[in-house]
């Protein structure tokens, strides 16, 4: 079967980056709390995460209008945003990233990323560590309504780059990645960023995996 495209998670896969996660708690906390939304549950400490993962519709489970819902979603990709752009200072390509992404073009194949990142710092983040030039289509977190793991996020980035599911791989370093390709029908292939993640990626069913990004090149040779 000949591959038409390679789509990427981002931070952690393409890129090494240092995001503040406890920054990010604390700005999302104070979104919530200004509407008296936040509520503390010691049996899921990561309520809120998993509000926002779900995009609109996990807000629009809170009971809220269309309006308040959408409004909300906004602030909330704005304070996740600022914790990001903090951190673009400590972002850089991972090793052989520039080098993959260039011998998968010169392969013939069109390269997207699905990240979960915000767009304002995703743009700036692929410009800063040279990736640009090589992307062809990229979706971000707040240009989505149902971000990863829905499956949609990662669909419209295979239409975007004119491609059938069927033909594309997407390689991420989470559970979350493994789960939205599953989802989409879209064969996945594990990065080994941490041995935590890619233990859990184990657990969920993941038996493909690359240490270094230039594996990549391999694997679809053999596809």
């Amino acid at each position: 079967m000949k591959l038409e495209a390679v789509i990427f998670d981002l931070d952690n896969t393409l890129v090494d980056s240092r995001h503040d996660y406890r920054e990010m708690s604390k700005r999302l906390r104070e979104v919530f709390e200004e509407r008296g939304l936040w509520q503390e549950d010691p049996e899921n400490p990561r309520k809120i995460w998993e509000i926002v993962r779900g995009g609109i519709e996990g807000i629009r489970d809170l009971g809220l209008s269309e309006a308040e819902s959408r409004e909300l979603m906004d602030d909330v990709n704005d304070a996740l945003t600022a914790a990001e752009l903090s951190a673009l200072d400590t972002a850089k390509p991972m090793p052989h990233a520039v080098e993959t992404l260039d011998a998968l073009k010169k392969m013939g194949l069109k390269v997207g990323i699905a990240t979960r990142s915000g767009a304002a710092y995703a743009r700036r983040c692929v410009e800063k560590t040279g990736l640009a030039p090589f992307v062809d289509a990229m979706l971000a977190r707040d240009e989505v309504d149902s971000p990863k793991p829905s499956p949609d996020h990662l669909l419209q980035v295979v239409d975007m780059l004119e491609a059938t599911p069927e033909r594309v791989v997407y390689i991420g370093d989470s559970t979350t990645d493994l789960t939205t390709a599953g989802a989409a029908g879209i064969t996945f292939l594990g990065f080994w960023w941490s041995d935590e993640r890619a233990t859990r990626m184990k657990e969920a069913g993941c038996r493909n995996f690359v240490r270094d990004l230039k594996e990549i090149l391999d694997f679809i040779e053999k596809k």
